[in-house]
């Protein structure tokens, strides 16, 4: 019968489990039906009725051979005495069981285990059992005592050396005590160190009320602090006063007043409010500089500023500058009166001026142009010289023409 350790989980090889029809072909896939949590493995604890082991259970696993590691838990293996565990399923496999003994855990340790030492009191020695008349007369000789049993038994007694020892510890530690005892008594002399400290413990106390109960002393500071209290809290009304009714509205801010105003106005920036960036030094600043009307354009003013461009670019009189008559008459020589050559032998750029652009079309309606199966051709002003030429093709469905190139 194996052995088991009371109240310890243990993980048991259960099995071989077998088909019940042919009583050989092993059964490798029991696990749930094992660890059903009312149809599963069933206990027998020291002869009781068989109930199903404790359904909080850790999840049996298949191992080998048709056995199965099955674990019992500590409430499983509580009960002293034999412990049968069993699975029967009869539509499935043949019955299997198996036997142990729940030991108590000193007894499994130092059987088992070897962690621990059986505890084999002599309590069951009758009162009386041992006596001088049972013992034999000579049983006890020199030949039934070990050589150097006496000098063992001598070691244990009060021997002089044992004695002076003792007499030695004692006097160092009455020695030790009788120190401690003597400062103490000097201690507690007038102004000694435990004197002291009573004294400084009883100028703390003096200034206790004579009735500890009583707490006028403690209204009168009380008053005294409800008094600055008061007075404080006047002070910050007086504050709050002057703030808008709701300060956390959206816009809401305080009015100043006209004196506020004024004060504001005059105050003096040349000496004060000289931080770098803040309103006082730019206004201050600002004051400072020359009347900006009288700087002569664009004088000492940078690429990009204003006093430059207007300086670069306003050099003359406004009225020595071209009316919008003028400028219309301009763009109608332009267009009507000024004539353009017909651009040359050349591949026409992607980016033109309007003028070449509108010169190109001009050139394209006017001159001779001939096409072949192949090829586009523009002719010069001659009919003769080709200027610019494009391939064609044509596959009877998609006529198609390149891009305008250079010629010949």
């Amino acid at each position: 019968m194996k052995a088991l350790k009371q109240s310890t989980a243990a993980v048991i090889s259960f099995g071989p489990f077998l088909d019940k029809t042919d009583g050989v072909t092993l059964e490798t896939g029991l696990v749930s039906a094992l660890d059903h949590a009312t149809t599963g493995i069933m206990l027998s604890k020291n002869g009781g009725a068989l109930a199903v082991r404790n359904p909080t259970v850790t999840a049996t696993t298949y191992d080998a051979h048709g056995c199965y590691r099955v674990t019992l838990d500590t409430t499983d293996t509580g009960t002293l005495g034999r412990l049968r565990i069993i699975y029967t399923d009869a539509a499935t496999c043949l019955p299997v069981w198996d036997d142990f003994m729940v030991l108590p855990a000193n007894v499994f340790d130092s059987l088992v285990s070897g962690a621990d030492a059986l505890q084999v009191h002599a309590n069951e020695i009758t009162a009386g059992l041992i006596t001088a008349a049972a013992i034999a007369t000579g049983a006890l000789d020199a030949d039934a005592l070990a050589a150097d049993a006496v000098t063992e038994i001598q070691s244990g007694l009060a021997t002089a050396a044992a004695l002076s020892t003792v007499d030695d510890f004692l006097d160092t530690e009455i020695a030790a005590i009788l120190a401690d005892t003597n400062e103490l008594q000097t201690d507690w002399v007038d102004g000694g160190r435990l004197d002291l400290l009573v004294d400084a413990i009883k100028a703390k106390t003096d200034n206790l009320p004579a009735d500890p109960a009583d707490d006028s002393d403690i209204d009168a500071q009380l008053a005294i602090i409800t008094a600055y209290i008061d007075t404080e809290i006047a002070a910050i009304k007086a504050k709050t006063d002057n703030l808008p009714p709701s300060p956390a509205a959206t816009g809401d801010a305080m009015a100043l007043t006209a004196a506020a105003v004024d004060e504001i106005w005059d105050e003096d920036v040349d000496l004060a409010h000289q931080t770098a960036g803040s309103a006082g030094k730019k206004l201050d600043d600002a004051g400072a500089a020359a009347d900006p009307w009288a700087t002569a354009l664009p004088g000492a003013y940078g690429a990009g500023a204003a006093g430059k461009i207007v300086g670069d670019n306003l050099n003359a009189t406004v009225s020595s500058r071209a009316t919008p008559a003028q400028v219309n008459a301009e763009v109608v020589d332009a267009l009507a009166t000024d004539t353009y050559a017909e651009p040359g032998q050349e591949a026409p750029a992607a980016t033109n001026t309007l003028a070449v652009k509108i010169a190109y079309l001009f050139k394209f309606l006017r001159n001779r142009t001939t096409q072949d199966a192949t090829t586009l051709k523009v002719y010069a002003d001659d009919a003769a010289t080709v200027d610019q030429k494009a391939a064609v093709s044509d596959d009877a469905t998609t006529y198609d023409r390149g891009e305008i190139g250079t010629g010949p």
